[in-house]
């Protein structure tokens, strides 16, 4: 890389680091998640070193407060599964300053690194591999991830990491790779009955073994400094999860039959119905193509359908269908300037949103607008070749 794309490089993360400046120091309440999850992370990271209830709401709020949450808020409730545990326990070593640093570091570490290796994935030319990272990083959910402290970046790693294990026909480490998808197994819930089809039609039972193996492994892990960790979290998730207005179309559900207090919570799951059916009916074609055509698809139809969460954060996943999309616009020469505005446009749209304070709910366009995107300009520049810089055999083979 050339002095002159490093300078550019650096500018472009301290550009980055002064939005989320902006966005922290926006005062809104209603269109914006729990802050900070850092605290929530750091905090479990905390308790379980010492043996305790991650996932118990008296323990964690004194941590929390003392990592700079509001007394006043409350806790946040730590709700990823206890295999996703050992990925944040070093959190927990260090004081909550210097564990906030070193994970902004990760998470700016894993977005660049993942923006660059998609759309290296994907054949996009070499010559604009920093126009790559600075669609990664300047995509308006990636800014709320790094803003919120969130985990959702390792996500998109894991999508990477599968593609390239799965296409290098190492199916035991590319089921592996899965668990960092089940770090939120509710915003890409089809990805995981594709895989469950397609490991069962192809008889590639290593891909199941090595989710399985890779997900119990972590959870011994975790439960080996609290062995009634499986049992908290069980009644962690037994506990109402009507707090929070998610931007998924359950939620507007409930709201057009009464409102979230009078409603029901399984109705935010109608939409998951509505996702299995589009499964059902689009597998016999999906299971044609090959898995870097498949898997965008899959993510986004997730998002679209999510029962809840799905919030700005999460949607860093649509990262892996939009640079796709870059690396084929860029190697054929095409609507290079007409996704530049869109992008921009997009962008400029949420920011304007989140600045104003409009109710988060108010977002849920965006995975449908940026999935027709995508879907229109792959059929433009004809994304159906998927090319790659390796062939990778169709998911029926």
């Amino acid at each position: 890389m050339s002095r002159l794309l490093v300078i550019l490089l650096v500018s472009l993360i301290l550009m980055i680091a002064l939005l989320i400046a902006l966005l922290q120091r926006t005062e809104t309440t209603t269109a914006k998640p729990p802050p900070y999850d850092f605290v929530e992370y750091w905090s479990a990271a905390r308790l379980l070193w010492q043996g305790r209830n991650p996932y118990d709401m008296q323990s964690l709020e004194p941590l929390q407060v003392e990592a700079g949450r509001n007394a006043e808020d409350g806790p946040l409730p730590m709700l990823n599964p206890p295999y996703v545990l050992p990925l944040i326990m070093f959190l927990g070593l260090f004081p909550s300053s210097v564990a906030l640093l070193i994970w902004l570091i990760v998470l700016f570490a894993v977005m660049i690194f993942t923006s660059d290796a998609i759309y290296r994935f994907y054949g996009g030319p070499d010559s604009f591999r920093l126009v790559a990272i600075a669609v990664g990083l300047s995509f308006v959910p990636t800014l709320s991830a790094l803003t919120i402290r969130q985990i959702s970046p390792l996500l998109l790693l894991g999508t990477w990491m599968f593609l390239v294990l799965i296409r290098g026909r190492r199916d035991g480490w590319a089921g592996a790779a899965t668990v960092l998808l089940a770090i939120k197994p509710h915003v890409c819930y089809l990805v995981w009955f594709a895989i469950l089809l397609w490991s069962v039609q192809t008889r590639r039972w290593r891909v199941i073994a090595g989710g399985v193996f890779a997900g119990l492994t972590l959870t011994a892990l975790a439960s080996a400094f609290r062995p009634t960790l499986v049992v908290d979290y069980v009644e962690r998730m037994r506990l109402p999860l009507n707090a929070y207005e998610s931007p998924v179309w359950g939620t507007l559900l409930r709201h057009a039959l009464g409102g979230l207090d009078s409603t029901p919570f399984v109705l935010q799951y109608v939409p998951v119905l509505f996702g299995i059916a589009w499964m059902a009916f689009a597998w016999p074609h999906l299971r044609e193509k090959d898995w870097p055509q498949t898997l965008p698809v899959l993510i986004i139809m997730s998002l679209l359908t999510a029962p809840y969460g799905a919030w700005l954060f999460d949607l860093v996943l649509l990262l892996l269908p939009l640079l796709h999309l870059l690396a084929r616009l860029l190697t054929e020469r095409k609507y290079i300037p007409v996704f530049a505005v869109l992008h921009g446009t997009i962008a400029a749209t949420l920011l304007t949103t989140i600045m104003i304070g409009t109710r988060y709910i108010a977002l849920i366009w965006v995975t449908p607008v940026i999935g027709m995107l995508y879907l229109l300009g792959l059929s433009l520049v004809g994304g159906d070749a998927s090319e790659t810089r390796k062939p990778t055999p169709a998911i029926h083979t």
